[in-house]
């Protein structure tokens, strides 16, 4: 019995694993169950990201294809109207057709740069939720690096963490996204349109002939 009792003992080591390892297998059962989450967040993601962008541009792009119609006034056959007052006319109306669209370029413009800033901080947003994701899994790599340098800033990190540098990345991003603020600005002038002279100031028909010359000279 006492010979039995070292041979025993051998086998019930190797058969039970150490203590150490217990942290592991654990951390490694949590991952695996943890995975579809992780993979679903990073599909989400991108579908959300992909979903938002395609609806903003269609929506940018009927904006763009929708032309102001302005129809010129036909010139009135029962009144009398001179040929100055129809070309003023049809100069308001140029005039009209012109700031309309200007301005609808230029509506149109801040919403590209409002999109272009919804996407930065969407793409932050998708960025840092699967970060947090990758942090809640404890998913681990080597060591990462992650630097940026400016004129009176310098930030470094080093993690082995790769959520946690997707979740500074984003919010990052999303800090980027907020400061910049679109602008737009129109200057207005005009192309067609011109003041007409006023009455008085205009000159009689044959004004601008050279004076007759008498017969005899």
């Amino acid at each position: 019995m006492t010979s039995a009792e070292p041979i025993v003992r051998q086998l019930s080591e190797t058969a039970s694993p150490p203590a150490a390892y217990e942290p592991e297998r654990a951390a490694e059962a949590w991952r695996l169950r943890l995975t579809p989450f992780m993979m679903a967040m990073i599909v989400l993601g991108s579908l959300f990201f992909a979903g938002v962008g395609v609806a903003q541009m269609q929506s940018l792009d009927r904006q763009l294809g929708r032309a102001a119609v302005h129809v010129v006034p036909p010139r009135p056959s029962g009144l009398q109207q001179s040929e100055q007052g129809y070309r003023q006319d049809v100069a308001a109306a140029l005039e009209q057709s012109v700031v309309a669209r200007r301005y609808e370029f230029a509506v149109a413009t801040l919403r590209v740069r409002l999109w272009t800033r919804m996407l930065g901080f969407s793409a932050g947003m998708v960025l840092a939720m699967v970060g947090a994701a990758f942090v809640l899994g404890r998913l681990q790599e080597s060591q990462s690096q992650l630097s940026a340098q400016g004129a009176a800033l310098s930030v470094s990190m080093t993690s082995a963490s790769p959520g946690l540098i997707l979740a500074v990345l984003g919010a990052g991003l999303m800090a980027l996204s907020i400061a910049v603020a679109p602008n737009v600005t129109t200057s207005d002038g005009a192309i067609y349109w011109m003041e007409p002279a006023p009455a008085d100031s205009a000159e009689p028909p044959g004004s601008s002939l050279p004076p007759p010359t008498p017969l005899g000279q």
